[in-house]
């Protein structure tokens, strides 16, 4: 049976301006569980949530307020806003939509002393093994969010604390998303060697050009998850039709739920693009 992949933007306005919190992912979660009852879901303890939700965004850039901006972050009456949820597991998806069908007449919406006004829900499902970037000479992975790239665990030496790399290396990238992938993945989609193929990355994926900056949020007080944003330009050298396969799979996978660490709340959001027909460096 195919496993699918849902992808669901919802768009709103507020009656009032607000005073925002420094991540806007709060207002979105919000926004969700007011309109499906679903708080149990947002809650769930797991590495790999099935769901993953974004801070809200206006104009394609996600709100969000760094360590380094000591202003109020404000959310203004009247303009639209969005966020986008995502959800991989097929019970979930049903559950959900179900729930969004019975509360359509629901568009208004208490939240933060003010209304939220539901304008829009879209709504684009994919099969998981309809995902797959085309082949092309060069790809750009914009870090719209922070991200937040853990290295794996010392076999041989016990270190204090977890080791975060505060620049976007393709073996870590794909490792990162092997591990969400394989969690909500049926067996026969699952990869067998995800060392191989984090390996494999590392020289299919060549970093040419880069704009990265490293960025904390005050998620809870003053104190937040130090990760990085900007971009990066990697040209492609991919030589195995097979492994190419698997890797541009992942990399579309990376636009519906993100890479590294608390992508359920929003961090690590990317956009990635194919480049053709053009000089990487010149991109």
């Amino acid at each position: 049976m195919a496993q699918h992949i849902c992808l669901i933007t919802i768009t709103f306005t507020l009656n009032n301006d607000i005073i925002a919190p420094p991540f806007t992912s709060k207002i979105s979660k919000t926004i969700f569980i007011k309109l499906t009852g679903k708080e149990d879901i947002i809650k769930q303890k797991h590495p790999y949530k099935p769901i993953t939700i974004t801070p809200i965004i206006k104009n394609g850039k996600p709100i969000y307020k760094t360590t380094k901006n000591k202003n109020l972050l404000k959310i203004n009456a009247g303009e639209n806003y969005q966020f986008h949820l995502t959800i991989i597991n097929k019970d979930l998806i049903n559950t959900i939509l179900t729930a969004l069908i019975e509360n359509c007449n629901q568009t208004k919406i208490n939240i933060f002393n003010t209304k939220a006004t539901i304008t829009n829900i879209e709504i684009t499902i994919k099969k998981l093994e309809e995902l797959g970037l085309p082949q092309a000479q060069a790809y750009r992975i914009q870090f719209k969010t922070p991200t937040i790239l853990q290295m794996p665990k010392s076999l041989k030496w016990k270190f204090k604390g977890y080791r975060y790399v505060l620049f976007p290396h393709p073996y870590l990238i794909t490792y990162s998303l092997i591990n969400h992938w394989n969690t909500h993945t049926p067996e026969s989609l699952k990869i067998k060697q995800p060392w191989k193929l984090s390996y494999y990355a590392t020289h299919a994926l060549m970093e040419v050009d880069y704009n990265i900056k490293p960025t904390t949020v005050p998620y809870k007080g003053e104190k937040g998850p130090r990760g990085f944003t900007g971009w990066a330009l990697y040209k492609f050298r991919g030589t195995s039709k097979k492994l190419n396969k698997k890797l541009l799979t992942l990399l579309e996978y990376a636009n519906f739920v993100g890479i590294g660490k608390s992508r359920s709340i929003g961090f690590g959001m990317t956009k990635i693009t194919p480049i053709q027909n053009q000089k990487p460096h010149q991109t």
